[in-house]
């Protein structure tokens, strides 16, 4: 289990990159919110508005990919791990199944449990 351990590893190493990045991003000030307040009738609502707003850093979303990518690989590790311990003399690829939906995912789970 060595290697998931590794892996998990490597996502909190990612994710501690991320928070640092998060943090630089944030003391820019990056968003411009205003207040305002609004009354319509005998109502009064507080309405904030965005005035502006710096785009993400590209870094983000590609350090964000790591950390779910290691995670990923932190899952096949471990399921490999696993049917290696049944079967000492297991060889094959093996990888943890990831879809885009729920649904997706079902019907995949359905084919392999058979």
């Amino acid at each position: 289990m060595d290697s998931a351990r590794e892996k998990l590893r490597r996502a909190n190493v990612h994710l501690g990159s991320l928070n640092r990045v998060l943090r630089r991003f944030a003391l820019r000030d990056p968003y411009r919110i205003g207040f305002r307040s609004i009354r319509e009738n005998d109502t009064k609502y507080a309405v904030a508005i965005v005035d502006g707003w710096e785009p993400l850093p590209p870094s983000i979303p590609l350090i964000i990919g790591d950390i779910f990518s290691n995670l990923q690989g932190a899952l096949d590790h471990l399921l490999w791990q696993s049917l290696l311990e049944t079967d000492p003399e297991f060889e094959e690829d093996v990888s943890f199944p990831a879809e885009k939906t729920a649904d997706s995912f079902k019907s995949i789970s359905a084919d392999v449990m058979g």
